[in-house]
């Protein structure tokens, strides 16, 4: 008995680190009102329903409502590029995801991805720069916006 109420406890005491992270505000990113502020209003819902799609896509067996779907934040727009983080109700680890993108290694707040939106449709940073969407000096300039400047090799 004895064996499982300390097995239980250390558990609980393994779980701390996991709720005090899952109760950071946006990763550190600026809360909904500070958000958008150059993004017009219909160009956020093109977003919104466009990201509902590519959600269904990723997960066709989740049910995606437009009204629990919003631009996290703008970064603004890079080589043609709306760059956003999105907020829905997947779940993201909060922990520093290092991305190795045009040589250089930019550390990311959160497990949240940040995506490129263009042509409505959504593509991480990686993948924006490795199709030629966006340019070298585009990663960097985000980078430095994430708040943790990219790092050179």
């Amino acid at each position: 008995m004895f064996k499982k109420i300390i097995a239980i406890g250390l558990c609980v005491i393994s779980l701390v680190p996991c709720l005090v992270a899952c109760n950071v505000v946006n990763g550190g990113l600026p809360t909904s009102s500070e958000k958008n502020n150059d993004l017009s209003p219909s160009i956020e819902l093109q977003m919104r329903e466009d990201f509902a799609s590519f959600l269904r896509e990723e997960y066709p067996h989740t049910e995606w409502k437009i009204d629990r779907i919003s631009v996290q934040h703008f970064f603004g727009d890079f080589s043609g590029c709306e760059v956003v983080y999105m907020r829905c109700d997947v779940p993201y680890i909060q922990t520093l995801v290092p991305v190795e993108i045009a040589d250089y290694t930019i550390v990311f707040p959160n497990g949240q991805p940040l995506y490129a939106y263009k042509n409505s449709n959504f593509y991480t940073i990686k993948v924006a720069y490795d199709t030629g969407l966006i340019t070298r000096e585009d990663v960097y300039a985000i980078g430095n916006m994430c708040g943790l400047p990219p790092k050179t090799p």
